[in-house]
């Protein structure tokens, strides 16, 4: 794989993160309400981006 190829693959894993991040934050106002009090938004969020970067990096279009 060349630097090229490299970094458009970056640049496209990017682009899918950034794209679905507004569902990340909708799916952790969703589950707020439906957790004990001790679970933190900013947890939930941290758990949400984590894995929509581990999505966009096995996706294939």
């Amino acid at each position: 794989m060349s630097a090229n190829t490299a970094t458009q693959s970056s640049s496209s894993v990017e682009n899918l993160v950034r794209s679905h991040l507004p569902l990340v934050g909708h799916l952790v106002r969703e589950m707020l309400g439906r957790l004990p009090a001790h679970v933190s938004r900013e947890d939930l969020v941290s758990a949400g981006m984590a894995a929509l970067a581990t999505a966009a990096k096995a996706y294939d279009p």
